[in-house]
C-alpha cells in the first residue's frame, strides 16, 4: 500500500531483474531487518514484555517516519502491552479462562 501511494522505503528491488542473492542481501533489507529486531530497539531492550512482543516496521514508518518508532508515542506498542497484560490477567485471575489459554499454548 505505501508503494502504490509513491512510498518506495520498502522495495527492495526487482524480482525480474535482480536475483535471489542480491535481494536478500541487500543493504535496505539488512537495514530493515537490523532495525526491526525488539532486543536493539530502545524503550524494547528493557520491556518486560519483549520476549513476547515484536516489531512492526511498516506500521513504524507509516506512522512516525522511521521503522524502529519511538516506542512511548507507538499505538502498537500500547496495543501489544495491553494484549498480555490482559493475558497474564487471565492466567493469573481466572482458573477456567487461563486452563482455556493453556489448552491452547500445548495445541
Amino acid at each position: 500500500m505505501l508503494a502504490e501511494m509513491g512510498d518506495r522505503t520498502f522495495e527492495l528491488g526487482d524480482v525480474a531483474k535482480d536475483d535471489y542473492i542480491s535481494l536478500i542481501l541487500s543493504d535496505r533489507l539488512i537495514g530493515l531487518v537490523g532495525g526491526s529486531l525488539t532486543q536493539c530497539s530502545p524503550e524494547c531492550a528493557s520491556c518486560a514484555f519483549e520476549p513476547h512482543c515484536g516489531s512492526d516496521p511498516v506500521y513504524h514508518h507509516a506512522t512516525q517516519a522511521d521503522p524502529v518508532g519511538i516506542k512511548p508515542l507507538s499505538e502498537f506498542c500500547a496495543r501489544q502491552k495491553a494484549i498480555l497484560r490482559l493475558l497474564i490477567e487471565l492466567l493469573e485471575d481466572s482458573p477456567e479462562d487461563g486452563a482455556v489459554l493453556c489448552r491452547w499454548i500445548s495445541q
